[in-house]
């Protein structure tokens, strides 16, 4: 018998937690869940995607997400007129997976895809 995993949670760092929620929310279309009292932590979803963002001092490393989505074009057009930062338009890349990506508030990079 195999067990079963879903799909895992990110966990992004970020310099203020609720600025990444409130950017989450405002511009990329997500709803925000949770916020830890001391506002270390908290969490934002969007459909099945659950993003946790956790203060970070220092420099932040961005990171890459892969998203998939069923309908490409209306995800891409939902996020531009939210006003999203995309960095890369929508293209069928060499490796035959058409995508886009964004950039997010704090440098991190979310790939959405459909291939």
């Amino acid at each position: 018998m195999t067990t079963t995993i879903t799909q895992p949670v990110v966990e992004l760092p970020v310099a203020d937690v609720e600025e990444a929620q409130s950017y989450y929310a405002q511009t990329l279309g997500f709803e925000i869940a949770w916020t830890y009292p001391n506002k270390s932590i908290g969490g934002v979803n969007r459909g099945e995607a659950v993003i946790f963002h956790r203060r970070t001092s220092g420099e932040i490393s961005p990171v890459t997400l892969w998203c998939f989505v069923e309908d490409l074009d209306a995800v891409h057009d939902d996020l531009k007129r939210l006003g999203a930062n995309v960095v890369e338009e929508i293209e069928t890349k060499p490796w035959n997976i058409r995508q886009f990506t964004i950039e997010d508030s704090s440098g991190h990079r979310l790939i959405f895809h459909h291939g």
